[in-house]
């Protein structure tokens, strides 16, 4: 199956500016909901679980010279006391099906201090909790590949991630992820294996 990329691009903002995006609104492109939640923290690895505390529907789409791809990136935001918050909150994405890979590049802001981000791949065991299944860790002052590119592969499949910042507002932009194939993929895969070996049978 073909991976899919979201860059966020298709929210209308105003340089500079911010707005708050509904949770569902790439689930044509499978992503189930986008929101933000309290931090987990950096401490969790691969087995831990933690239940994800939702402080908001939303997730945040701001237009900022430091896209990747020009000009929206999304953040974790949450509203506190009338004004957006950005630190101490992460963003939960969960796939409308598993998925075996998972990526996304932070910002291109340069200069700063070098703080930790990182991608959890996640296994969804109801009711809002999950279970890490995968840990991909960079630094926030990286601005190019592949430094800046947190990426997932777990071939049994995850079904969400977080994108965790750890001190500050953090861009994630070009999310790309692709789902586990289905079952038929596979059978065709094998056929066409088998074929290619029965002609290099009767070449030889």
């Amino acid at each position: 199956m073909l991976a899919t990329t979201i860059n966020f691009d298709d929210v209308p903002v105003t340089q500079g500016q911010g707005v708050f995006v509904a949770p569902n609104r790439y689930a044509a492109q499978g992503v189930a909901s986008i929101q933000t939640i309290v931090s987990i923290g950096d401490g969790l690895g691969v087995g831990d679980t933690f239940n994800a505390s939702l402080p908001s529907n939303n997730f945040a789409v701001l237009a900022n010279a430091n896209s990747v791809s020009s000009p929206n990136f999304a953040v974790a935001a949450s509203v506190v006391n009338g004004f957006l918050v950005f630190e101490s909150a992460e963003v939960l994405i969960r796939f409308s099906d598993r998925v075996v890979s998972a990526s996304a590049q932070t910002d291109d802001a340069a200069g700063e201090s070098g703080e930790i981000v990182r991608l959890l791949g996640l296994k969804d065991l109801g009711n809002n909790l999950f279970e890490i299944v995968a840990v991909a860790s960079g630094l926030d002052n990286e601005v190019d590949a592949p430094g800046k590119v947190l990426a997932l592969n777990y071939v049994a499949g995850f079904d969400a991630i977080v994108f965790q910042t750890t001190t500050e507002q953090e861009g994630l932009d070009d999310l790309t992820f692709q789902a586990v194939p289905e079952p038929g993929t596979y059978l065709l895969s094998g056929v066409a294996l088998i074929a290619i070996a029965g002609i290099r049978r009767k070449r030889s």
